[in-house]
């Protein structure tokens, strides 16, 4: 499988920065998210929480996609069964990585999880056959160095773990691995869909998927509760949509190192939401994952 660039010279630069503006808004957004679901996740299950963030959102595009441009016809998929296998590969992602820090350190989850971005150009490399400039995979490494700094500065690996720790590893690699592989995935799509499909279906087929196991351990809510939840799915549509258009933009080689990214975002909204200071090293780790995804934007010369 291959993928043509669109735009040669400057302008396909011009496209890959944009693609890097793009998920770095999906970073910060998804940091939000994140941060809700934290203050949610009390009141609601996990699978509930994941039902009720597809869902809202699925319904959210069902009300308002009829009064755009083509309306809801129009932002059918040309190739569904792929739309729908990204929303598998997505769902299992999320719910992985909800999952891994019941066994494990939330900050050794992400540890684990930070092989995304890895296995994210592995795979850009062999399935899309993307070439990486010597200034690229200089910038990757720099980033995933400083991004693993952050983590362990944080206290990764630091504190006795549970017995069950390795399924708490396994789950964080499984979210590590779905995720690259919806990132692969829409790459090869964005040629044929809106970015909007791709929100479109994610949320509905991840809906239908996250139903059972919501059911299984559902929690009374009152009616009256719902409004954060319906927050969260309009804020997952934002980030879905931003996360897709960065990937139509740019080479999953490029972005693997900038979703990184999430990681000062997490570490700047504890500091101004919740007074959190991030440690000496974490910050140096910061520093420096920022240096290595100046160094893969930047444009290899030819």
């Amino acid at each position: 499988m291959s993928l043509a660039n669109a735009t040669p010279g400057h302008g396909r630069h011009r496209d890959e920065i944009a693609g890097v503006g793009w998920v770095l808004l999906s970073g910060a957004i998804y940091t939000v998210i994140f941060a809700a679901e934290e203050l949610t996740g009390e009141v609601v299950s996990t699978s509930q929480l994941l039902f009720f963030r597809y869902s809202f959102a699925f319904l959210i595009l069902l009300l308002v996609l009829p009064f755009t441009p083509g309306g809801l016809k129009g932002h059918l998929s040309s190739k569904p069964a792929d739309q729908c296998l990204a929303a598998v590969f997505g769902t299992i992602g999320a719910a992985a990585a909800t999952q891994a820090p019941l066994f494990v350190p939330l900050v050794d989850a992400t540890a684990v999880g930070l092989l995304r971005g890895l296995i994210l150009v592995l795979l850009g490399a062999v399935l899309l056959g993307e070439r990486i400039a010597p200034i690229r995979w200089l910038g990757i490494a720099i980033a995933f160095a400083g991004a693993l700094t952050v983590v362990l500065g944080e206290g990764a690996f630091g504190t006795p773990h549970d017995p069950r720790g390795a399924h708490g590893v396994v789950l964080a690699l499984i979210s590590a691995i779905a995720n690259a592989v919806l990132g692969i995935i829409t790459r090869t799509l964005t040629a044929h869909d809106r970015t909007m499909t791709f929100v479109l279906y994610n949320s509905g087929v991840s809906t239908l998927i996250t139903l059972g196991p919501a059911l299984s351990d559902w929690r009374p809510i009152d009616p009256s509760g719902l409004w954060p939840f319906v927050l969260l799915g309009a804020m997952t549509i934002l980030g879905h949509f931003a996360y897709s258009r960065g990937f139509a933009l740019a080479p999953a080689s490029l972005l693997a190192p900038i979703g990184y990214s999430y990681l000062i975002f997490s570490g700047l909204l504890g500091w101004l939401a919740f007074a959190e200071v991030p440690t000496l090293v974490a910050s140096v780790g910061a520093v420096v994952l920022i240096v290595g995804g100046v160094l893969a934007a930047m444009r290899p010369r030819p």
